[in-house]
């Protein structure tokens, strides 16, 4: 059997992506979600090095969209509290609403910004500061 890294770990993502959107309902889900993490890592890691082939070099595509959904995580989050305060027996707290907003404009922005030209781009001034 070959160990296929993206087969793998979308279990723990979609375990990440779940966790965002109920720990405002529950929050002992953290770490229940923080245990299964360390377990299903260690059961990765054994079978990865005991039962399983070295695993085949593939593209940058499966990493890069991890990255993209565990960035996810913060609107995800965002909704879930948006989501579970429309719950509550007089709808959505007025004071609470603001917060939620602010929360889903800011992990919006963290899920679209371009991070690898922002390090591209520090890392080209980094070199041209050590070359002068």
């Amino acid at each position: 059997m070959v160990f296929e890294v993206g087969q793998e770990y979308v279990y723990l993502v979609s375990l990440y992506l779940f966790t965002c959107f109920f720990v405002s309902l529950q929050p002992i889900i953290a770490f229940f979600a923080f245990c299964f993490m360390g377990l299903m890592f260690w059961t990765q890691k054994y079978t990865l090095l005991n039962k399983m082939k070295r695993p085949v070099p593939g593209t940058d595509l499966v990493n890069v969209a991890m990255f993209q959904l565990i960035l996810l995580g913060g609107f995800i989050y965002s909704l879930g509290s948006l989501t579970w305060s429309n719950f509550l027996p007089n709808g959505i707290p007025k004071e609470a609403l603001l917060p939620n907003l602010i929360s889903l404009g800011i992990s919006l922005l963290v899920f679209v910004l371009p991070y690898r030209a922002l390090i591209a781009s520090c890392s080209d001034q980094a070199s041209s500061v050590n070359l002068n």
